[in-house]
């Protein structure tokens, strides 16, 4: 997740003000070299199962208004004739046999068999 983050800022933000939307995405890093293992700490006394529990409640509400905001920005650009969407009549079996066969042909014209 922090990689779209970082590329969304690199797409958003001019190259003059960019080292400063890089602090701002980052700064929680601050806030979790202190907090994070006093947390741990505490997960690990009490119920440790319940750190995966947190992070299966916490992760889908921070990670909404990204995803809000790409699908926002997908019907902006198809809503504008920027991105054409074609519509492809697979199965789910034949769209696994296609994906597999691009992937193998890829690798083998790069010459990694």
């Amino acid at each position: 997740m922090i990689l779209s983050i970082d590329i969304l800022t690199a797409d958003t933000s001019h190259l003059k003000n960019r080292g400063l939307a890089y602090a701002y995405t980052s700064s929680p890093y601050i806030i979790t070299t202190f907090a994070g293992p006093k947390i741990a700490e505490r997960f690990h006394e009490d119920n440790w199962r319940w750190a995966f529990g947190t992070i299966a409640i916490i992760l889908p509400v921070v990670a909404a208004p990204m995803f809000y905001m790409l699908q926002k920005s997908k019907r902006n650009a198809i809503a504008q004739g920027k991105l054409v969407v074609r519509k492809v009549e697979r199965t789910w079996f034949g769209a696994l046999k296609h994906y597999l066969v691009e992937f193998d042909s890829k690798s083998i014209r790069r010459g990694q068999s």
